[in-house]
């Protein structure tokens, strides 16, 4: 499979709306006299060997034999590696896909893992109610995979849904015209290289003899991508600093809950003195949770950032001094059992210094009946 290409269907629109300078869908046999200008300013002209394996579509930028200069700077601009994986649970098989398919060729690609699955013997077609769902965009972005037949022509649509569809055991068609052709870095015979990878997956899907010192055979991998996060460009400022009003702690509570019982139904909510959250995103934890006294006297958390009914809001109290304030609320459920509870804020907050240190805040105790 060629690698990444960049051509005219990147810079087209929607049919209702076209992209930069007028580049339309259906640009086939030519490409855009403005593009074509200045695009020998940022990649070389593709050889006659890259402009057979990406036809019929034009190529816009030859990503591919520039190693120097800014297709590769700040950052990759496309994935030259990607990846490829496949999860199994009982008799439902995940294909994760680095790129967004079209509903055909998502179906084609389940059909095929589906049918390699019965040959190989893992399932049993007529006694097991296998399935197999598409799940992408994931891992890495690789742009768009679609069929042989809509390659060969060119209509820029969305294919978010196409995405979720191939997920169910029966796929919905998309309402769009047959035969659309997205943006498709790679060449015509995309879904087939997926396809190939994913089925030859399968095997190591089945069930193993497992016992003392064994351990799952892995698929062979090529080397992982270069690393690219710590290269990317934000346009958002650092946290300067933060700071506690005076005679005030972070954390420490500004507006408590009241005293009275809450019902089902009532919110609570207290505000702490915060820090901004940018500080510490807290991926593994929480920014704030509810917790409840149980019989034993120990408080148990039964409620984190994750959950619908509790809402986080931080503002910013002064710029120039650096202090803000965070508001949590909870939305008291229907089935939440009667007892004791309190609300609780974790926070981190960056010294004039840049370093950065946890506190937390607790909200007096209150009770639902």
């Amino acid at each position: 499979m060629q690698r990444q290409i960049f051509d005219y269907r990147e810079d087209s629109g929607q049919i209702c709306d076209e992209g930069a300078e007028r580049s339309s869908n259906n640009t086939l046999e030519k490409g855009n006299p403005f593009w074509e200008l200045v695009k020998v300013f940022i990649t070389p002209p593709p050889s006659k060997e890259q402009g057979a394996c990406q036809a019929p579509k034009q190529i816009l930028l030859n990503t591919v034999r520039f190693p120097l200069g800014f297709a590769h700077k700040p950052y990759e601009w496309a994935p030259s590696t990607v990846d490829v994986q496949m999860f199994r649970v009982g008799n439902f098989v995940t294909v994760i896909v680095p790129g967004e398919p079209t509903t055909m060729a998502g179906r084609r690609l389940r059909e095929a893992v589906h049918a390699r699955l019965v040959s190989s013997g893992i399932f049993d077609d007529e006694e097991d109610e296998t399935h197999v769902g598409i799940v992408g965009t994931a891992n890495t972005y690789a742009h768009y995979v679609t069929t042989r037949e809509e390659y060969a022509v060119q209509r820029r649509v969305d294919a978010f849904w196409a995405a979720y569809v191939c997920f169910l055991p029966v796929s919905f068609l998309v309402n769009q015209p047959l035969g659309t052709m997205l943006s498709n870095v790679y060449d015509i015979d995309t879904l087939e290289a997926y396809i190939d990878k994913y089925t030859s997956m399968v095997p190591f899907l089945a069930n193993g003899v497992q016992g003392p010192g064994w351990e799952r055979p892995q698929p062979p991998s090529d080397a992982p991508p270069k690393e690219q996060i710590s290269k990317a460009i934000s346009m958002q400022t650092d946290v300067k600093f933060d700071a506690a009003p005076f005679r005030k702690q972070f954390g420490q509570v500004v507006e408590d809950v009241r005293s009275e019982p809450y019902r089902a139904g009532e919110t609570v909510w207290a505000r702490f003195v915060g820090a901004n959250p940018r500080n510490n995103l807290r991926l593994e934890g929480t920014f704030f949770a509810v917790e409840r006294l149980d019989a034993a006297g120990t408080w148990i958390m039964v409620k984190s950032d994750s959950h619908p009914s509790m809402v986080y809001r931080w503002e910013r109290e002064s710029t120039i001094l650096g202090t803000s304030s965070v508001r949590i609320s909870w939305t008291i459920e229907s089935d939440t059992p009667a007892g004791t509870y309190r609300l609780r804020y974790f926070g981190d907050s960056k010294s004039l210094g840049g370093k950065i240190s946890a506190f937390v805040g607790t909200s007096g105790n209150f009770t639902v009946g």
